[in-house]
């Protein structure tokens, strides 16, 4: 694994570790109901990582609005972002870690090389490193993949 995995896998652990020391919201200890708003419930520190995937998705949506190919781009979740370009039911999704700087695509259908590179070029210039399916395959495997992108 590269050097930036490692980073990220690191970071998440310590978050977890201070997580699991807190008190858990007494609102929290109870059943969810469905539609109500939690984010009070949050720490800081969970607080500034949503903020910075925010941050994070308003500069990949000011990159993208530059490539004319690309048509529409919205957010699925806080962590993921969906690409589409012409009348096909063809995308393209991108998935930002909630730890270190990382970053996966995954394409469905048949993508244009110039979207592709497009949606590239704005994840390098955030410097994220983006993710090869050889690494999200050996993340899935060694269960790292859930740590790192659906926390």
């Amino acid at each position: 694994m590269h050097r930036a995995i490692l980073d990220a896998i690191e970071e998440a652990q310590c978050f977890r570790e201070q997580a699991e020391r807190q008190p858990r919201h007494p609102d929290l200890k109870q059943p969810l109901v469905p539609g109500r708003d939690y984010s009070y419930t949050l720490s800081a520190e969970a607080r500034q990582r949503l903020d910075r995937m925010h941050t994070r998705w308003s500069q990949v949506a000011a990159c993208l609005q530059r490539y004319r190919d690309i048509l529409d781009f919205a957010p699925g979740s806080p962590s993921d972002f969906f690409i589409t370009w012409g009348n096909t039911q063809d995308q393209v999704v991108v998935e930002l870690a909630w730890f270190g700087d990382l970053a996966a695509i995954f394409t469905y259908g048949t993508v244009p090389t110039k979207i592709l590179d497009a949606v590239t070029a704005c994840l390098d210039q955030l410097g994220l490193s983006v993710l090869r399916e050889k690494d999200i395959h050996e993340l899935e495997q060694n269960g790292v993949w859930q740590l790192l992108f659906e926390s």
